[in-house]
């Protein structure tokens, strides 16, 4: 199988030492067991049930769902293993569509396995209609954001008996992504206890996907307290395996976290600074970024390598007078302000820094633009999905001057650049514009502070490699203060020292002349601030992939 058809029915398996600790922790002191798999994949769960406890007492009556008929037939085998009961069975069909039949059946005592991870837009009919329905039956609001895991999770849980419990791989974006808001809100709901176990190297390499075990004991009516939530990490599967009270919850401080607003990656906090960051961001010295401005995403081009040329192709070509200015890489920015001088330093044979820009293109089209526009038909441009939902394939729309661009991917600090020129930029980094009438410098000096830092950590999402990630929405949502200090360092120094590599020394003064000095924060709170950005920068940072574990 290659990874495109991997990726596209979410197939990357789980490693057989994964499988192996889910399943320790899901077998209790029954004799009996009444497992419930909904999508067995290779069947490695089925295989760690039996190489664990083929010499015990013990005997499951197993449910696997799979929908992949070779796969289904390598989990099918191994029911002859002897830890099955003569009631186990392995069924193929779609998970979702096994659900509504058996209605009745929710007398499970546990969910075991991991569920394929699916974009909404990839997920076939009428499996993803099914999977909507069931969301919905549940108290969901789906979107198109929605990947298939959720309601995979979902189904699975509305199988367990009260007092059952689950244990599955899932994707860390479960802590920190918007549209799993309604997933941790039901989780809480739902068990009485959930421990998530974070790994530091990755365990599907390939995907470059985090992803985390989610370990949630005794279903509850919902009508009782919230669960007990604790997050763990481990720096790779064998630490995980050496530890022997690894999934033994230690004695901790409960930390409170407010589901409907809060993400679960702030379980990786202590409570003090948890409770630092709530009263922030409810303090009337703080606001959202959004105050001052919006932000939004960069120009979709549908085609960058044809789109955005470098000024001697365009040159070359003769198309020149129908190109604007385009930021297309985050090195290009180097500083905190982007002036004509650092885009006219950008080399023209090496740095695709122009939009090939007709859509409101007043000169009548020459024989050199109709020949390039020939070319990208021969190349299929114009078959590309948003080049194919124009009007005329080769009119990029939204193309505006940003006042400010954002960087999309971060690895240290979610900078922000005024735009001081006419070029504006690709979707790979985001755009914004200032509200009227404010000190546009003030502002993003204002931001170069522990506490902006910290808030992105909380706010964004991290992938594989250790990269935080910035949607616009959640920019907007980065706290700075409500009165803007102008003892603030200047903008134009930042900028310089920004250039000189020295964004440690701009963050530590900036925080004590803005947070300690103007706003009033003690010193230990300006420390602890700190420490929440290290600790949640490092931790993702320290994401890393182990190969040979995708099956």
């Amino acid at each position: 199988m290659s990874l495109s058809e991997q990726k596209l029915r979410g197939g990357y398996y789980t490693p057989k030492e994964v499988a192996e600790v889910l399943v320790k922790w899901s077998i209790k002191n029954k004799s009996t067991y009444k497992i419930l798999e909904p999508s067995c994949g290779d069947g490695v769960f089925l295989k760690s049930l039996n190489d664990l406890f083929k010499k015990s007492a013990k005997r499951f009556s197993i449910t696997g769902i799979e929908l992949n008929k070779a796969e289904f037939l390598k989990s099918k085998r191994l029911l002859s293993e002897g830890c099955f009961s003569s009631s186990s069975r392995v069924i193929n069909r779609d998970f979702f569509k096994w659900f509504f039949d058996s209605d009745s059946d929710n007398s499970f005592d546990c969910v075991l396995g991991n569920p394929p991870f699916i974009r909404y837009q990839l997920f076939p009919e009428p499996s993803r209609g099914l999977a909507m329905k069931l969301l919905a039956e549940n108290g969901f609001k789906a979107n198109r954001l929605t990947n298939m895991w959720v309601p995979f999770i979902v189904g699975a849980i509305s199988k367990l008996k009260y007092g059952g419990s689950l244990a599955m791989v899932v994707p860390a974006e479960l802590l920190q992504v918007t549209y799993a808001n309604q997933i941790r809100v039901f989780l809480a709901n739902t068990f009485e206890t959930i421990d998530i176990i974070g790994l530091n190297n990755l365990v599907f390499s390939n995907a470059e996907q985090e992803v985390v075990l989610l370990l949630a004991q005794n279903k509850k009516k919902k009508d009782q307290t919230l669960a007990s939530i604790d997050l763990r990490d481990f720096e790779s599967i064998e630490d995980l395996q050496r530890s022997t009270t690894s999934l033994t919850r230690p004695n901790i401080y409960h930390k409170h976290i407010e589901h409907e607003s809060e993400k679960w990656l702030k379980y990786f906090l202590a409570v003090k600074e948890i409770e630092l960051m709530r009263i922030l961001k409810s303090s009337k010295r703080v606001t959202e970024f959004s105050t001052y401005g919006s932000i939004d995403v960069g120009i979709v081009t549908g085609n960058n390598s044809f789109f955005i040329l470098t000024p001697n192709k365009a040159k070359d070509l003769k198309i020149l007078e129908y190109c604007s200015p385009i930021v297309g890489r985050t090195k290009a920015l180097k500083g905190s302000i982007f002036s004509k001088s650092d885009f006219d330093s950008l080399d023209p044979d090496s740095t695709p820094s122009l939009l090939l820009d007709l859509l409101n293109c007043k000169l009548k089209h020459s024989p050199h633009l109709k020949g390039y526009l020939s070319q990208g038909q021969t190349l299929n441009v114009h078959k590309g999905y948003k080049c194919s939902i124009r009007k005329s394939w080769y009119e990029v729309p939204s193309v505006w001057k940003p006042d400010f661009f954002l960087f999309r991917q971060i690895y240290d600090f979610p900078r922000i650049v005024k735009n001081l020129t006419p070029a504006s930029t690709t979707d790979t980094i985001h755009r914004g514009s200032f509200r009227s009438n404010i000190d546009q410098n003030l502002i993003l000096s204002n931001c170069f502070n522990y506490m902006f830092a910290a808030s992105a950590e909380i706010e964004g999402r991290s992938y594989g490699g250790g990269v935080l990630e910035l949607e616009p929405t959640e920019a907007e949502k980065l706290l700075v203060p409500s009165t803007l200090s102008r003892c603030a360092v200047p903008l134009a120094e930042i900028d310089c020292l920004i250039r000189k590599g020295r964004l440690g020394d701009i963050l530590e003064k900036n925080s004590e002349l803005i947070l300690r000095e103007d706003f009033g924060l003690s010193k230990s709170d300006l420390i602890l601030l700190k420490g929440i950005w290290n600790k949640l920068r490092q931790r993702r940072s320290s994401r890393k992939s182990t190969q040979g574990t995708l099956i």
